[in-house]
């Protein structure tokens, strides 16, 4: 079965520590401690992993529903056909990072990237709907409009549940971007995953 089954465990002489990619650090004196929270983390992903793959199929099946409302002209100039075009790959690039969520959760930094793979899904499937709507929209569909609606306020519960994951009083953080899928050409910054483990 597919699932998230994050690794790293930072250990020191100030204790366990478990840095996530939703800016929480988290603190454990006790080995198994960190190892329970750790499996507690594993499960929580993958629930959330259900939840964004469920809303990608969702959203694949709106798309292809609308497919033949979409222009036949397939040029530059048509914006129906330029629409259409984002949707694709907007749902190619979830795809695509769902799919490394669950091939590179063992990796070193994973602890990391899993929660940044989980807020692009997030927030390509959010525009996505947006896209979707405004062809409903020019249908005049709106028992459809609401159904994107509902996709929305599904993908904010999803990506806060992601976001607050692990922020107790005792949670140190360090500093996330909020939207990492609004910057171009970024790269995490591990310094402070680094400076821990040396």
């Amino acid at each position: 079965m597919k699932d998230i089954k994050l690794k790293h465990i930072t250990s020191g002489r100030n204790g366990h520590i478990i840095c996530l990619g939703n800016g929480t650090r988290n603190c454990f004196t006790q080995l198994r401690d960190a190892k329970a929270f750790l499996a507690e983390t594993n499960r929580f992903l993958t629930l959330r992993l259900h939840d964004l793959h469920s809303k990608y199929v969702q959203l694949w099946n709106a798309y292809q529903t609308n497919f033949f409302y979409f222009d036949s002209q397939r040029d530059k100039e048509n914006n129906a056909f330029l629409v259409e075009l984002e949707i694709v790959n907007l749902l190619e690039n979830c795809k695509r990072s769902l799919d490394l969520s669950i091939q590179r959760c063992g990796y070193i930094n994973a602890n990391y990237l899993t929660f940044t793979h989980f807020f692009n899904v997030s927030d390509c499937l959010e525009e996505a709907v947006r896209l979707i709507s405004s062809r409903y929209k020019d249908r005049n569909a709106t028992s459809e409009i609401y159904q994107m609606d509902l996709l929305i306020t599904a993908m904010y519960i999803i990506r806060k549940q992601i976001n607050d994951y692990g922020k107790f009083k005792e949670t140190k953080h360090f500093r996330v971007p909020t939207h990492i899928s609004e910057l171009r050409e970024w790269e995490p910054d591990l310094s402070n995953l680094l400076i821990e483990a040396a």
